[in-house]
């Protein structure tokens, strides 16, 4: 009892302290907020489920959108190091990205190099008061397969679909994670706050599966477990999910 009080009270200063970091990053901090609000929308999650999101109106005029769309040449290897961006991996007819930015220091960065895409944002700015918004998609052909995906963000959804690579990697601060029709031999996924789901096609008896979250349920196949879930697979293959504050899907 006294363990899930604790937990309790963890997780709700856990997330106190990262909304307060997130409007400090994202929104400028508090002392710029005019107007504020939350805001509940179904906002066509594919799962049919409710989520929330945070809005905050400044003194300060917002920078104008920018746009980013372009043609890449093929890779086998995709590096994502971000500060604040919605990011979406999907098929599409060719290795494609386009993106949309509101402030200039949220331009990402793209490159192909040997082989291996890498997309940045500046790693440093100055305190801007506003919203800040970063969107960014990439397709690639179907059938492509990947020695890695590895994302590393602090803010933002991570979305991907039908993707085939070797080893995923993801570490995220806030934000939801989903991976749908994905192929893999290892995946990775440390996320702050925020829910974590993965859905794939292959049998999970051929993974070694160690997930594990302080406040909010596991649910695996369809069967509920508190905090945590592990077992040992029949190949040499993992999948190792860790949340501080979220629920966590497989299957």
């Amino acid at each position: 009892m006294k363990k899930t009080i604790f937990l309790i009270i963890l997780g709700v200063i856990t997330v106190g302290c990262i909304i307060y970091g997130t409007v400090y990053h994202v929104g400028g901090g508090f002392r710029h907020l005019k107007h504020s609000g939350i805001f509940v929308s179904d906002d066509g999650n594919e799962d049919g489920k409710f989520s929330f999101h945070f809005d905050f109106d400044t003194d300060e005029e917002t920078n104008n959108e920018h746009n980013l769309n372009q043609k890449l040449e093929a890779f086998s290897k995709i590096k994502i190091d971000a500060s604040i961006m919605e990011i979406r991996i999907q098929e599409g007819e060719t290795f494609y990205i386009s993106s949309n930015w509101n402030r200039e220091w949220l331009r990402p960065e793209v490159s192909v190099e040997h082989g291996e895409l890498k997309v940045s944002q500046k790693s440093s700015r100055k305190n801007k008061a506003g919203t800040n918004n970063c969107r960014l998609t990439l397709t690639v052909p179907a059938g492509s397969k990947f020695e890695f995906l590895k994302i590393n963000s602090n803010v933002g959804e991570i979305k991907i679909r039908k993707i085939d690579a070797e080893d995923i990697d993801i570490d995220l601060n806030v934000g939801e994670i989903s991976l749908r029709d994905v192929n893999f031999e290892n995946v990775t996924i440390d996320n702050n706050v925020g829910e974590v789901s993965l859905y794939t096609d292959a049998s999970l008896d051929d993974y070694d599966i160690s997930l594990s979250t302080d406040v909010g349920d596991v649910n695996v196949e369809g069967n509920r477990y508190k905090h945590s879930y592990n077992k040992k697979g029949d190949h040499n293959k993992t999948i190792k999910i860790d949340t501080n504050v979220g629920e966590i899907n497989v299957k």
